[in-house]
Formats: structure tokens, C-alpha cells, sequence
């Protein structure tokens, strides 16, 4: 994909990119990541890992490689992609809304349904935000497995 990106992409842009598949039935998540802020993962027993191995960013250089890395998923673990946008956002006083904040709010919400902690990360947000208009597009996902 990087070396046909590199090819047909002529203003030297790039693009992140963050692949993974899922296993359901073995809860084996194989992964790599092309220069994308690395997902969080918040696992039950309260240990963070972030999801970076891979490589740089796409279309950028013509014979980049790539990692892929495997991550077994267990009961109640919580794992969050999100856009620059999510730790970018800023406040009126121009500061951001930053990882240790994104973070912050996946432990204290890990117990709860992914539906809430998405909830709690978007009230987070606006209230971190406080009507600041925003820079970047804003998107989130997260997994949570089943106990």
C-alpha cells in the first residue's frame, strides 16, 4: 500500500494509518501501525499499552517497511483508536486536551459498557473545550471485550 500511495500520491503528502484484524473467536488482534497515534489499550488489570509498532507514515518514502505486532485481547480489556483531533482539541486558552487526559478518562470509565466510555470521553471533550472551536477533525472507537 505505501509504495503505490508513494507512487500515485504527486504532493508528497502522507497519510497515517493504523491496520489490525481481529480474531473474535481467539481474541488475537494482529496489528501495525504507519505512522498513526497509537491506540490505547487499557487492559482489566489497569496496565496501559500503546499500540505503536509498525512504521512511519504512508506515501512519504517509496520502501518503508513495517511491523506487525500480535496482542491477545482478555476479558474486559478497553481499546481506543482515535484522530489527532481527540488529544489536539483545545481549550480557549489554546492548550490541549493531550493524551494523559484521553487516558485518564479510559481508566476511570474501563469498568463501564464502550458506549459509556465513549460518552464520558465526549463530555470530557466539550467540557475540556468549553465552545473553543476546533482545528481538526475529532473521531474516536472504542472496543471493549466481553467478560
Amino acid at each position: 500500500m505505501n509504495r503505490r500511495l508513494y507512487r500515485d500520491v504527486k504532493n508528497r503528502t502522507y497519510i497515517s494509518l493504523f491496520y489490525g484484524i481481529l480474531d473474535i473467536k481467539t481474541r488475537w488482534f494482529r496489528w501495525s501501525n504507519g505512522g498513526h497515534f497509537p491506540p490505547v489499550l487499557i487492559h482489566a488489570d489497569g496496565r496501559r499499552e500503546d499500540l505503536s509498532r509498525g512504521g512511519t507514515v504512508l506515501a512519504l518514502f517509496d520502501k518503508s517497511r513495517y511491523a506487525a505486532a500480535q496482542t491477545l485481547l482478555c476479558s474486559g480489556d478497553v481499546l481506543c483508536f482515535y484522530t489527532d483531533g481527540v488529544i489536539e482539541a483545545w481549550n480557549q486558552s489554546e492548550e490541549e486536551f493531550g493524551r494523559q487526559r484521553l487516558e485518564e478518562v479510559l481508566s476511570s470509565k474501563a469498568n463501564q459498557p464502550a458506549k459509556e466510555i465513549l460518552k464520558a470521553l465526549t463530555s470530557e471533550m466539550k467540557r475540556f473545550a468549553r465552545g473553543a472551536a476546533q482545528h481538526d477533525d475529532i473521531a474516536a472507537f472504542i472496543l471493549k471485550v466481553p467478560r
